[in-house]
């Protein structure tokens, strides 16, 4: 009579596994561990990739407004008017916000 063979697979025997299963997990946990780095790998290589390209059109526009540095004070000519406030704006100011400091005497004394 042959001998029968049992796959046990993590049973609650007390029986160890097969030295053959033991050998073939180990190199699965080894082979998925490796493809696991790589693909972090390749992963973190194109978060980085992706970010110089979108920092590229920055660091192109810096180098180009680096060279045109401005040479000195800078006088505009021309003719300008200053015009009165217009009701709007004299209706938006609060008289709270008061500059010259009267706020007090238009509540009366304290």
């Amino acid at each position: 009579m042959p001998n029968e063979r049992e796959f046990v697979f993590l049973t609650a025997t007390g029986r160890r596994t097969p030295a053959w299963l033991r050998v073939w997990l180990i190199i699965a946990a080894v082979a998925a561990g490796a493809i696991l780095l790589w693909l972090g790998l390749v992963l973190a290589l194109a978060v980085v990739l992706a970010a110089t390209l979108a920092l590229l059109p920055v660091w192109a526009w810096r180098l180009f407004s680096a060279n045109r540095r401005s040479g000195g004070a800078v006088t505009i000519e021309g003719e300008y008017t200053i015009s009165a406030p217009s009701v709007i704006e004299v209706q938006a100011k609060s008289p709270e916000r008061n500059p010259t400091g009267d706020s007090e005497n238009r509540h009366g004394p304290s």
